[in-house]
């Protein structure tokens, strides 16, 4: 079963920040248009295991240090922090999303992990942020489950919110653990779960820059005895399975390079923005170009500004 089945068949979920099983996810999650993204967290992650002082660490494959953007904490000794300006393409595809993957193959004591975020709407983050630059901004929810002495639990471990430009460039970004206000949030046990939220990023960027082709899952449909059943006893209803989207990693896109030897390709490019110009072509035309964006992310990010001097070149 899915995480986000199970979510909807109990919602009820252990909240940090109460220390209760009094968080419903029903709310948050009603709509949610589903992603599979287990491939991308396979290539990120490779084990996370607990500290003697509480606590994960968690490791990243040969792929993942590559693809995760790291940089050392400007205030904290060895710890590392996202390196914001190397992302792009953060953009929701849909207003409410549910990303989920299992996490069996890298810990033994969670069995999923949920990710859903919501796209706040262009009124709300106007009167919110007036002249902050967002151009989308998203709160994002993880979820764990866990399954304890045979049962399934389901615990919200941490919050984030998201603000990105036009073109998916992470203005700010906000991330805490949900523990009780009176804890020491400086610890490493209550520090907030930074993989899914990595994972979240990365995917975003995948998704948005063409590197993952997405798979519809369509929802089987019940049976007529399960129908009528349910109609004699609509207690015991069960919701439809929701429609899901499987991503996985385009390796046609990813592996393309270009035919002349002396020049890459577009994916070996780093992303960069190209201003509007005029196309000239031999036979005498001449064509406007809007300004757009090309190469890939993975291979960097080059942001620049454009001065134009004086002159009479059009």
């Amino acid at each position: 079963m899915k995480l986000i089945d199970y979510l909807r068949l109990n919602p009820m979920c252990f909240d940090g920040s109460t220390d209760k099983f009094d968080f419903d996810a029903a709310e948050l999650i009603e709509g949610s248009t589903v992603f599979d993204i287990s491939e991308v967290a396979d290539q990120i992650i490779e084990s996370s295991v607990e500290t003697p002082g509480g606590g994960t660490t968690t490791s990243f494959t040969p792929k993942g240090k590559e693809l995760v953007k790291l940089c050392p904490h400007p205030t904290l000794e060895g710890y590392q922090t996202l390196d914001v300006s190397r992302y792009v393409g953060i953009i929701p595809p849909f207003d409410n999303c549910f990303f989920e993957y299992p996490t069996t193959k890298y810990e033994h004591s969670a069995v999923d992990c949920g990710i859903h975020v919501l796209s706040m709407p262009q009124e709300w983050i106007a009167a919110k942020y007036p002249g902050a630059g967002f151009e989308h901004f998203m709160l994002v929810t993880i979820f764990f489950r866990f399954v304890i002495n045979g049962l399934s639990r389901t615990g919200r471990e941490t919050v984030a919110t998201i603000a990105s430009d036009a073109e998916g460039r992470i203005v700010d970004y906000q991330i805490v653990a949900c523990v009780p206000d009176s804890v020491d949030r400086s610890l490493r046990q209550n520090r907030p779960q930074y993989t899914p939220f990595i994972v979240l990023l990365v995917a975003l960027m995948m998704l948005n820059c063409g590197v993952l082709k997405s798979t519809v899952k369509e929802a089987p449909l019940k049976s007529r005895q399960q129908r009528r059943y349910e109609e004699r006893h609509p207690q015991r209803a069960t919701p439809p399975p929701v429609k899901y989207y499987t991503l996985e990693i385009d390796l046609d896109k990813t592996q393309r390079g270009s035919a002349s030897p002396s020049k890459k390709g577009g994916w070996e490019q780093a992303w960069h923005k190209v201003r509007g110009h005029l196309r000239h072509y031999k036979s005498g035309k001449v064509v406007p170009v809007r300004p757009f964006s090309k190469g890939n992310p993975f291979k960097g990010v080059i942001l620049k500004d454009y001065k134009l001097k004086g002159g009479t070149a059009a």
